[in-house]
């Protein structure tokens, strides 16, 4: 990380091979965050950036999954099901593949490995598991609002869909 910008509503994070992390969370809020981590010690977004944690970010989906993806979040009955009466997860759904990599990332922290980022709309593939016969092709999206959560599992050769809903507490 070469620089952290600090807005009033968002942290930026510039890393040394250009790349640009938009977090959707004030530096506020997120040392606040960072401090009831006993775990993660001395995380100060105040200090130059080469003191700071490891940062897990999980890059944005390929458009070649976007393309198998997209139609089955709009379109399948399990998924609208679950998004239905969560105005996020119904507006995200509807958006482009260009105005989900405009979205600032979310953000995790977990003690004592450092912050995860993430899209808020994104599959990624799974690992593969050598008892599934297509493991390689199961790709996993993971929605929250609030503390709704919604997983998302799709094979993208078959194009099959499961789909798993939690309350956080």
């Amino acid at each position: 990380m070469t620089k952290i910008e600090r807005l009033t509503e968002q942290t930026i994070f510039h890393l040394a091979n250009g790349q640009v992390l938009r977090l959707g969370m004030a530096p506020e809020k997120l040392q606040a965050l960072l401090n009831r981590i006993p775990e993660i010690p001395g995380i100060d977004l105040s200090q130059p950036p080469e003191t700071q944690p490891e940062i897990f970010y999980s890059p944005f989906m390929a458009r070649s999954v976007w393309d198998v993806v997209w139609p089955l979040v709009r379109t399948h009955r399990q998924i609208q099901k679950a998004f239905r009466g969560h105005p996020t997860l119904e507006a995200i759904a509807r958006l482009s593949y260009d105005e989900l990599r405009q979205l600032p990332l979310e953000v995790y922290v977990s003690g004592p490995f450092g912050l995860y980022l993430n899209h808020p709309f994104n599959f990624i593939c799974r690992r593969a598991i050598p008892t599934l016969p297509d493991g390689v092709n199961e790709y996993l999206g993971q929605f929250r609002e609030r503390d709704y959560f919604v997983r998302v599992f799709i094979n993208l050769r078959t194009q099959s869909v499961n789909v798993e809903q939690e309350h956080l507490t």
